[in-house]
């Protein structure tokens, strides 16, 4: 059982403590560049006469407890008053807000031979935010352009697509370069135990059969400029187009989709492109959200996102791992504590092919998740041979 003040929220600004909140929502997700949190409180901690004191630029840490939750600055402040009554709310980002907003003045508009992480690094350093490295991000770019007008952010997650990887942050406000991992958490999420209530989003607008993805190679020429100073030579710089293509067997209509790859590579960087996008279109077509009880899981941590829960929802047909996409805290005066989890199958966000649903009952594994033509859940258990 949680103590009640293991989950008191608070906010440390300039080495002070602010408690008392009565409002609360924090969000955090896979696909999502920073952190949000808001917080409202309905009087003033020494009532009328006491200025306000979190206001906007302020860098803060919202803890839960002893837990860091988020690091990052306010952004808003919205605040009334009247003979009587005060209230006040502010709303802010993970330190990884900066990356949307920014461009870091760095010298130059492109890299050359350079890693995905050390490109995130060179934009994030200027702007005191850490990257950390949770999966391998392959192979350097040979040449990668960026605009002024870009925002760092924008340079990041595109180059993190074309490697297959998640762009994300973390509680310390880093930015966390990751894949779907398997770690397994600690509680499951069963309904009629732990699940408050749940639904289910399965929207097939925006995923096709066949995804084709347009590509460039720099030239020789283009390399030859970077190994040895010379000239770029009259017609170099790029190779004719490469192209690769990637399938969601699970799309039964002839759907097709012609992308663009952001920026020059080759014909592995491309079939990456093409998976990573039939993936991850695949995630955001298929959305189970429950909603439990308080904040943490049964051995006391917090929910985290890129975990896996097994799900069993009956009137869903659903009894599954799925994996945590995106956790929500909330606190309000009727509902109390709540966490709501968003959750996608594992595999829906690897930079893997799509396969096949099963022809026949038997030829999956039990308990396994399949999301039919028909656009429905059901379960298909494992039968002998």
């Amino acid at each position: 059982m949680i103590r009640e003040s293991a989950d008191r929220p608070a906010l440390l600004v300039a080495g002070h403590l602010y408690s008392g909140w009565t409002d609360i929502r924090v969000t955090r997700g896979l696909e999502q560049a920073s952190s949000a949190f808001a917080l409202g409180i309905a009087r003033g901690w020494d009532g009328l006469r006491e200025a306000w004191p979190v206001l906007p630029f302020a860098r803060v840490e919202l803890r839960f407890g002893d837990d860091l939750v988020v690091t990052g600055h306010v952004d808003r402040l919205d605040g009334s008053i009247d003979a009587s009554a005060s209230s006040a709310s502010v709303s802010g980002r993970s330190l990884t807000g900066d990356l949307v907003d920014c461009m870091p003045e760095i010298a130059g508009t492109e890299f050359r031979r350079t890693t995905l992480p050390a490109i995130a690094r060179a934009l994030a350093a200027p702007l005191g935010i850490e990257v950390v490295e949770e999966a391998d991000c392959g192979a350097p770019f040979q040449v990668e352009r960026f605009e002024r007008t870009d925002t760092a952010w924008q340079v990041i997650e595109r180059l993190a697509r074309m490697r297959g990887i998640l762009a994300t942050d973390d509680a310390r406000g880093r930015v966390v370069l990751t894949r779907a991992l398997a770690r397994r958490a600690a509680s499951g999420l069963i309904l009629g135990q732990n699940i408050v209530s749940a639904s289910a989003e399965i929207n097939g607008a925006k995923r096709f059969r066949k995804y084709i993805v347009l590509s460039q190679a720099p030239s020789f020429a283009a390399r030859q400029v970077d190994v040895d100073g010379a000239a770029e030579l009259p017609g170099g710089g790029a190779q004719p187009s490469i192209v690769a293509t990637a399938e969601d067997p699970e799309v039964p209509r002839n759907r097709t989709r012609v992308l663009r790859a952001e920026g020059d590579g080759t014909a592995s960087d491309a079939r990456a492109r093409a998976l990573w996008t039939a993936a991850t279109s695949r995630s955001q077509g298929m959305a189970v959200r429950v909603v439990v009880a308080g904040w943490r899981q049964a051995d006391g941590r917090l929910w985290q996102v890129n975990e896996v829960a097994f799900t069993s929802i009956p009137w869903l047909q659903l009894e599954a791992d799925l994996l945590v996409k995106e956790v929500e805290f909330a606190l309000g005066a009727k509902t109390g504590r709540r966490t709501t989890l968003t959750l996608t199958p594992p595999a829906a966000l690897l930079p893997e092919p799509i396969a096949a649903p099963p022809a026949g009952r038997g030829a999956g594994q039990a308990g396994r998740l399949i999301w039919g033509p028909r656009g429905t859940f059901a379960r298909e258990r494992a039968t002998a041979e």
